[in-house]
C-alpha cells in the first residue's frame, strides 16, 4: 500500500514536466520498481499455494495487492513512453537505464 502512495505521488510530476530526458528518468525509475518488487511476487506466490488456508488467503491478499501495484507502475510507465517514438524512446532507455536492459533481457 505504501507503494501505491509512492506511485501516486509519482503521477503529477510525471505529467507535469515533458522532455524526453525527464520522462526517461521517470520510467526507468519505475521500471526499476517493478523489478524490484518481481522476487516478493514469486515469494507470494509460493504462499498462496503452499500451507494452511489462512496463511494462503493472507498470501493471496498480499499478492493481488503486489500485482494491482505492479499493473499501475506498468500503465504509467506505458502512458510516458506513449509520448514518444516507440523505437527512439526505447534506444534512450536502453542507453541510459540498467532497470529496463534487465526488464528487456526477461521478456
Amino acid at each position: 500500500m505504501k507503494k501505491l502512495i509512492i506511485l501516486l505521488l509519482f503521477i503529477p510530476l510525471i505529467f507535469s514536466c515533458s522532455n524526453m530526458e525527464s520522462d526517461a528518468e521517470k520510467a526507468c525509475d519505475l521500471t526499476t520498481q517493478t523489478i524490484e518488487m518481481m522476487p516478493e511476487m514469486l515469494q507470494l506466490g509460493m504462499k498462496a499455494g503452499f500451507g494452511d488456508e489462512e496463511s494462503k488467503k493472507e498470501a493471496q491478499k498480499q499478492l493481488d495487492e503486489l500485482k494491482a501495484d505492479i499493473k499501475l507502475l506498468v500503465a504509467v510507465i506505458e502512458n510516458i513512453k506513449a509520448k514518444y517514438d516507440e523505437d527512439e524512446f526505447q534506444a534512450y532507455l536502453l542507453e541510459k537505464c540498467e532497470g529496463f536492459k534487465k526488464m528487456t533481457e526477461m521478456r
